[in-house]
């Protein structure tokens, strides 16, 4: 898979004002051939100093591709086997997208095609202007809102070894004060699937652990899904902006599983286990942006509205037998809505040249609503299973904030306030809504020591927030022996990020280092305990106290004119400390990883004959959350595009080079839990993109 980050936008930017979230990005500077990495950007899209951006370009890797295969290639962010977004070395990463909050990031990712994201704003320690909310940082994703005149886009259709096709169809248009873009996307997911194994102990006399179960367990997916997203952009002035965004999802998924498992201590219960189950889900995310740029050079107003509904229906079935041949069924089914609409207001105003005063603020109201139902039995001869349960609720999170820009000792500093509150309400009559409002300051001081060579401190305060179902303790299964439950006392994360940065910006290679101190306070981790019917329930709960102390380093640059390298790793130390509610899988350990990807170009990029080969490799170390362990892994992946014509692209893929194994222990007053996760191997997919509209110049 090849890397689109094609240029890191200057973080030299000390007198630039931040950007609102959420405005039109800049057409991006064209790039020498063969040139990975350009210093200096465009002035609409150099970075302020709280974040580092990194330009995406329009090419037919891009155009096959969607954003979450991007954020695997920007420095400093990895995504684990199970999806999770690490920034730093570390998860509770918020993504935005144009500058707002995602309901569900990984059905947004995974649908937004690559040629259609302008840039990439990482941001480890955000300033007070972005949400306190995501305590391992922010990661924004900004779509673009310009194209060039006429008729543009491409279309892209590609397929793999496991049955998969899907055909894009992304237009553009653009005429005077008017642009249009979208996307249409067809795919069906053929059959993949994966193997785990899992092994539960329970605690017994004198903490000696007694084998409670064991299973292997084969899954296999399918489903087909449609998704489509507009933009229509309009200037009636040339300083107003009006565009509005429309996005929606439809599809399916299809499971099938079998399973063997022994119950007992003596492993004389043995079962066999089929499941079968469907999914139907509907996603969409509608939103309107106004932005006005005032008399004064940087001014800004920017208003923004945003509605997002999903739906998720599911029905499961489980039929388990045991060597006698007796039968038992368990059928669950749920329905889970969620639908959020945010209000958003920013507003810039430039004191001369070198200072800048921004503020605003965001309302938001989420609610959700959860349906289960489940009934039969667990096993042959077990108890008969009647349950349902209609859950949920709302919170509603109001926020304000200000920062202002100013010269300071030779460099920049940027302090800022925000405060955010929010109020819970819920369906559940037994469960009282908690009201939580708390303070986030900020500061920013970034200083050139040099003519390359740039300094960064900062600190900000951050916090994340309980979702409606981590507190509502209605039981909501999985399978007949699996559940998940809220926490009605569940406390928000609060976290103190430190972090000091130097960049060196050189001609052919950069050097980015960055050490980081994070303290959480009321530390979340996943508590899995065995009830009295058997039934492994998870609930969150608030470990303790987290410590996270390390480095991160990243090295880019280029071998002669075709080859260029991105080298980096990050380290950290991490200390638990646990609040006496049940005894921690580990108190010290270290956390760390790294990246390495080289790349070969020949010719130039969108011209008949041009090669692009890219290799990709990943290592995580092992890493803890308290109750939880989960292993090290290793990733790699390769891409070949070549350009059979000035419109016509083909790209080759090939995903887990190396075969993933992935494992986590899970830990509790009265059990141990072990799952192992092994990927299917070798993903190869095979991509054909055209260019839309006229012929490219030579």
């Amino acid at each position: 898979m090849a890397i689109w980050v094609l240029a890191q936008a200057s973080n030299a930017s000390a007198q630039s004002a931040p950007p609102a979230a959420g405005t039109p990005a800049a057409p991006a500077q064209p790039a020498a051939p063969n040139e990975e990495i350009v210093v200096v950007a465009e002035p609409g899209d150099r970075s302020s100093i709280d974040r580092t951006t990194y330009i995406v370009r329009d090419n037919a890797e891009a155009r096959s591709s969607n954003s979450l295969d991007l954020l695997t290639h920007v420095p400093f962010v990895d995504v684990n086997p199970n999806g999770q977004i690490r920034l730093l070395g570390t998860g509770g990463v918020k993504i935005l997208i144009d500058g707002k909050p995602v309901a569900d990031a990984a059905t947004m990712l995974r649908n937004l095609q690559g040629s259609q994201v302008a840039k990439i704003e990482v941001i480890s320690n955000p300033s007070a202007q972005f949400s306190a909310q995501g305590t391992g940082g922010i990661i924004n994703i900004v779509t673009r809102r310009s194209a060039v005149a006429g008729i543009g886009g491409s279309v892209t259709a590609n397929g793999d070894n496991f049955g998969t096709a899907e055909l894009k169809v992304s237009p553009t248009w653009t005429r005077g004060r008017l642009s249009l873009s979208g996307s249409v996307d067809l795919k069906h997911n053929g059959s993949s699937a994966n193997e785990s194994d899992q092994q539960r102990d329970r605690v017994g006399p004198g903490g000696a652990l007694v084998l409670e179960s064991i299973e292997r367990v084969v899954n296999r997916y399918s489903g087909d899904n449609v998704s489509g997203n507009l933009l229509i952009s309009y200037k009636p002035t040339a300083k107003q902006t009006i565009s509005v965004t429309a996005f929606a999802v439809a599809g399916n998924s299809r499971s099938f599983g079998a399973s063997d498992f022994v119950l007992g201590s003596n492993l004389g219960d043995a079962f066999q286990q089929t499941s079968e189950g469907t999914d139907r889900y509907d996603f969409q995310d509608v939103s309107a942006d106004y932005r006005r740029e005032g008399q004064r050079d940087g001014e800004t107003l920017t208003a923004s509205a945003k509605y997002t509904r999903f739906g998720v229906r599911g029905d499961n079935s489980f039929l388990t037998t045991n060597g006698s041949g007796t039968a038992a069924v368990f059928v669950s089914r749920s329905d889970t809505d969620h639908s959020a609409a945010t209000f958003k207001l920013d507003y810039v105003r430039p004191f001369g040249t070198k200072r800048r005063l921004s503020f605003g603020g965001t309302l938001e109201r989420v609610r959700d609503d959860i349906l289960r139902q489940q009934d039969g039995r667990a096993v042959p001869g077990g108890p008969d299973l009647a349950l349902s349960s209609d859950s949920g609720g709302s919170w509603l999170e109001e926020s304000a904030y200000v920062t202002y820009q100013a010269p300071f000792l030779g460099g920049t500093l940027l302090p800022g306030l925000r405060v955010e509150g929010r109020r819970y309400a819920f369906a559940n009559r037994g469960v009282v809504g908690p009201e939580l409002h708390r303070f986030f300051p900020s500061l920013h001081l970034e200083r050139k020591l040099a003519k390359k060579l740039t300094a960064d401190l900062s600190y900000s305060r951050r916090v994340a927030w309980p979702e409606i179902g981590s507190l509502d303790p209605a039981l909501r299964f999985s399978d007949p022996r699996t559940a998940d439950a809220g926490n009605p006392a569940l406390r928000p994360e609060i976290t103190h990020a430190f972090e000091a940065k130097l960049s060196l910006k050189g001609t052919r290679r950069s050097v980015e280092v960055t050490a980081f101190s994070r303290k959480t306070e009321d530390s979340w981790s996943s508590l899995s305990e065995l009830n009295p019917g058997d039934v492994l329930v998870t609930r969150q709960v608030n470990f303790g106290t987290r410590l996270l102390r390390g480095a991160s380093a990243v090295l880019q640059g280029s071998i002669g004119r075709r080859l260029s390298y991105s080298l980096s790793g990050n380290v950290a130390d991490e200390r638990l400390r646990s609040n006496g509610l049940a005894p921690a899988l580990a108190g010290v350990g270290v956390d760390y990883g790294g990246s390495a990807k080289l790349e070969y170009r020949e010719g130039k990029d969108g011209r008949r004959g041009a090669d692009h080969v890219t290799l990709n490799a990943r290592y995580s170390g092992p890493s803890s959350d308290g109750f939880s362990r989960y292993s090290s892994y290793v990733q790699a992946d390769a891409s070949w595009s070549h350009a059979l014509t000035d419109r016509l692209s083909g790209v080759v893929k090939i995903a887990d080079l190396v075969p993933t194994s992935f494992r986590s222990t899970s830990v509790s007053a009265d059990s141990v839990s072990h799952e192992t996760y092994r990927s299917r191997g070798r993903r190869i997919t095979v991509s054909l993109t055209r260019s839309l509209g006229a012929r490219p110049s030579r």
